[in-house]
């Protein structure tokens, strides 16, 4: 009698042991992983298992899920061109920035993450010839404007695209603009009228404003194209290049906007 009950048991097992291996052969085929490994299941409430979701190691820059991305940090460079303020000519803008991640979807943030960047950039307006007036009558003068900006900003990252990222960023500035004229000799008594009204701050020095900036960019990371083992694969893994709008509102009311390709490592 105890016989029968023990073969009872064993053929329970071996039935119950065929549906599992059957429900994970199924689970397989379905996500065309024929060799997924052990630790990557996990158990669920009715005693199976099922492969979990399949995530990056970290080396491309996808984080863990349940992972907190605080203390991530990105450093790299703007170059492009851009429109000046006072309706001189614009010209080549050059930056730099660090942005360092604050919070990702596991804490909370839709789709993406928010971070904080900080960037310090310089704008090389090109020279207009304008008119000036001197006590020994008009002449001509190169006029252009160059502007330090100093841009601390929130950025928003959409990551549900895989390798790319929209973006949108805005904050407060501070911009330095610098007025390159010839220097007040012969007689120079002001700017000539269609300058003034421009608001020059200063035909010879700069002055320090306020304002405020909002962007929209678009970035790619390099992951997809350093596979594992390769030359340079984890440097590449943590680079991205992109493209970038951005618009800047000074407090006198001047506008100018800027156009830029960026590269970036993350650390």
């Amino acid at each position: 009698m105890q016989l029968q009950q023990v073969d009872s048991r064993l053929d329970a097992l071996e039935e119950e042991n065929r549906r599992l291996h059957a429900e994970v052969e199924e689970l397989r085929r379905k996500l065309k992983s024929p060799a997924i490994p052990l630790q990557q299941f996990t158990q669920l409430p009715n005693g199976t298992q099922r492969p979990s979701e399949p995530h990056d190691d970290g080396a491309g820059g996808r984080l863990l899920e349940g992972e907190s991305g605080f203390g991530t940090t990105e450093f790299g460079f703007r170059s492009g061109w851009g429109t000046a303020p006072y309706d001189l000519p614009g010209g080549v803008y050059l930056g730099v920035y660090a942005d360092h991640t604050l919070f990702t979807e596991a804490d909370g943030v839709p789709y993406g993450s928010l971070s904080l960047e900080g960037s310090l950039g310089f704008l090389q307006g090109r020279k207009e010839t304008a008119q000036i007036t001197t006590l020994l009558g008009r002449r001509q003068a190169r006029l252009a404007v160059n502007v330090i900006e100093v841009e601390p900003a929130f950025e928003y990252r959409v990551q549900s695209l895989e390798n790319l990222e929209p973006y949108a960023l805005a904050g407060p500035e501070i911009f330095a603009p610098l007025v390159e004229s010839p220097p007040l000799t012969g007689g120079q008594v002001s700017l000539p009228p269609q300058l003034q009204r421009r608001g020059l701050p200063n035909a010879t020095t700069g002055t320090i404003e306020g304002g405020a900036g909002f962007g929209l960019g678009l970035r790619f990371r390099l992951a997809q194209l350093a596979p594992r083992g390769a030359p340079f694969s984890s440097q590449l893994r943590q680079a991205t290049v992109g493209a970038e709008w951005r618009y800047h509102y000074m407090a006198r009311g001047e506008q100018f906007q800027q156009y830029t390709a960026s590269a970036s490592l993350s650390f």
